[in-house]
């Protein structure tokens, strides 16, 4: 019923467009700006036969599809704008067939220059196919920045030639078995990753957490060590250290010379859960006196400023976590990640500041987040809250409580940390299909979303997935995809 559903609305809405000359509808995710039908449909039968002209007033990304009876001619500025109407081809391929693509004219550019998605392989690791496959999904959807969490409490799993201990020692381990084989990147399995990226219009921006979430740097070199907390042993860097900086300096070093992308990713958060040990550290009182410094969240603010500004120097852009305003960072030239749902008082903060500000809530853009109130194998918000499609798609315009200016708003990020889950299978289940969501939330304007004309196109994107064995959470039949179970076993708090 559901497929006979689609069809009825979709040609419903082709042929009125077609007939009165009313803007429609295509079947393809994101829903491109403006659809405009006429009668009949093409006779080329294989997209790769798409003309390509270049004009340079189209945006980086935009771009315009003329599908005529004999032609179908494809206008864009740049490589992107080619990519992505190439994509959009593809999918009104697979969806209406050779020689049933109405004919129509599509313009379309995107909502949001930053569409990211990142995924956490510091708590368990999934491997570069896996990684591989989600840059294809990503590109098919039109996101363009991976996010690549890579360190973290449970492993460090990128190569770094100064530091070798790194991945010898600091890479064993995942979040629910401690003593699980090392496991991480090599350098020329992270240059492959990144061209893979790049010829799918995808910027790959790597983060180094600091200073906190360091438990396994600090394995491999203890003496960078910030003391000892009971909850949290050897959570947080002790950046009174030069010796500390000097490490974390050719640590970016490296790394940006790795990533060739514009951004390199500080983290800066949660790091009060491992800061009361600087009570007891000589050196952090040091810097303090030093620096006139009066409390924990000065010194950890000092330290970013520090190493963002670090970062401008070798080229790149920082990012940090909203905590770091919280703290104090006096850094207009960062790019701000505001995740924490709870405190929209932060985000008015880095907007107030002008500051470049990516939208990543934990409800509803963290997809370790539940997406139905009646799964159980995962988080909750409050032990309550999830995070459901619906949300995800009404997103951002559906918060009428955020500040009036959002117009240092630069994109969305959706986020799947895996303390939970430690199977490519659960990974799948919990991204999918919120990524579809995300998709067109980050690159459709407000005026052309609609919810139910979305779930009108999911059943054919949902059987794309099934083809490339993606097991993903079905929410217009939820009993045919039980939920994979997450781990039973934690050795260590769950942070985020």
């Amino acid at each position: 019923m559901m497929e006979v559903r689609l069809i009825t609305g979709l040609m419903a809405t082709w042929l009125l467009s077609a007939c009165t000359g009313r803007d429609g509808v295509v079947p393809v995710i994101p829903e491109p700006a403006r659809v405009h039908f006429f009668i009949g449909k093409t006779q080329v039968e294989d997209p790769a036969g798409a003309e390509y002209k270049e004009s340079a007033l189209f945006g980086k990304e935009a771009y315009r599809i003329d599908i005529s009876r004999n032609r179908i001619v494809v206008t864009a500025g740049t490589d992107a704008g080619r990519f992505y109407a190439d994509q959009t081809l593809l999918q009104l391929y697979e969806v209406y067939g050779a020689g049933q693509v109405p004919c129509c004219r599509i313009e379309d550019a995107p909502r949001y220059s930053w569409r990211s998605f990142m995924l956490d392989e510091s708590r368990h690791f999934f491997g570069e196919e896996y990684v591989l496959r989600t840059l294809d999904l990503m590109a098919r959807y039109k996101l363009n920045k991976f996010h690549w969490h890579l360190t973290d409490t449970d492993g460090w799993r990128l190569e770094i030639n100064a530091f070798p201990e790194l991945t010898r020692v600091g890479s064993v381990g995942n979040h629910t078995d401690i003593e699980a084989p090392a496991a991480f990147y090599t350098q020329e399995q992270v240059r492959r990753i990144i061209a893979y990226a790049a010829e799918r219009q995808i910027e790959v921006i790597p983060e180094v957490d600091m200073p906190g979430h360091a438990t396994a740097a600090i394995r491999a070199y203890p003496a960078l060590g910030g003391g000892f907390h009971p909850d949290y042993p050897n959570f947080t860097y002790n950046i009174g250290l030069e010796e500390t900086c000097s490490f974390l300096e050719t640590v970016l070093d490296e790394v940006a010379a790795l990533f060739p992308g514009r951004y390199i990713h500080l983290g800066g958060d949660e790091v009060s859960y491992g800061w009361s040990a600087w009570d007891d550290c000589p050196e952090i009182l040091a810097l303090m006196e030093r620096e006139g410094l009066h409390d924990k969240a000065a010194v950890c603010a000092f330290f970013l400023g520090r190493m963002a500004r670090y970062i401008l120097n070798i080229g790149k852009i920082p990012v940090v976590w909203c905590d770091a305003q919280e703290m104090g960072l006096d850094e207009k030239e960062v790019t701000v990640a505001w995740w924490r749902h709870d405190r929209e008082d932060l985000l008015a903060r880095c907007l107030e500041a002008g500051l470049s500000t990516v939208l990543c809530p934990r409800l509803p853009l963290y997809f370790d987040y539940v997406q139905s109130p009646d799964h159980v194998e995962g988080a909750k918000w409050r032990k309550t809250e999830s995070s459901d499609l619906e949300d995800l798609y009404g997103f951002p315009d559906n918060r009428a409580s955020f500040p009036a200016d959002i117009s240092s708003i630069i994109g969305l990020s959706a986020h799947l940390w895996t303390e939970r889950i430690e199977t490519p299978e659960r990974a799948d289940f919990m991204t999918w299909p919120r990524m579809l969501a995300l998709a067109e939330t980050s690159w459709t304007l407000p005026e052309r979303k609609e919810y139910a004309l979305f779930l009108d196109r999911l059943p054919d994107q949902l059987a794309y997935l099934s083809s490339r064995h993606v097991y993903y959470y079905h929410p217009l039949a939820p009993d045919s995809t039980p939920e994979p179970p997450m781990p039973v076993r934690y050795h260590q708090p769950t942070n985020h």
